[in-house]
């Protein structure tokens, strides 16, 4: 048997049982063993050696990912948006993301939208958001835009 690792974005809005949902992944941590506190939008690692018939991902162990950084702190971060309301405003592996008038997006007409990969460099602010100094396109190929482009993408100047 083959031991799976996976870092994943929780929502917590399946209740029944001991179980998580990602997407449309639905997680049993019944029997794993939990390292941190389980909440709707936290960072995990999970480990699995086998997933159930029916599709759900059975956990060995569960490892709620501590906070990225504290306010003032530098921080980079490279992953796929997961979130994005705005290109002032989204997620990269779940970690909120501030763009704002001081940010340089590259290339400068980037296509920013859900799985689209970035690289953001920056600052924590005081909520743990990273405030973008810089953000870079790192995939700009088809597929990623044809997703972005599903899903409300903006171009940024």
């Amino acid at each position: 048997m083959t031991s799976h690792e996976t870092l994943l974005l929780v929502n917590m809005a399946r209740t029944e049982g001991h179980t998580f949902q990602i997407n449309s992944l639905l997680v049993d941590y019944d029997k794993a063993h939990v390292e941190g506190a389980l909440a709707n939008g936290a960072l995990v690692v999970v480990v699995s050696q086998s997933e159930s018939a029916d599709g759900v991902l059975v956990a060995k162990s569960v490892e709620v990912s501590a906070a990225l950084g504290v306010a003032g702190e530098q921080g980079d971060l490279q992953g796929l948006i997961t979130s994005f309301a705005s290109a002032a405003e989204f997620n990269v592996n779940g970690q909120r993301v501030i763009g704002d008038e001081h940010t340089q997006y590259i290339p400068r007409n980037a296509l920013l939208g859900p799985d689209v990969e970035a690289v953001v460099s920056g600052r924590f602010d005081a909520t743990g958001a990273l405030v973008a100094d810089k953000v870079r396109i790192a995939s700009t190929g088809p597929g990623a835009q044809a997703k972005a482009a599903q899903a409300a993408p903006q171009a940024v100047k």
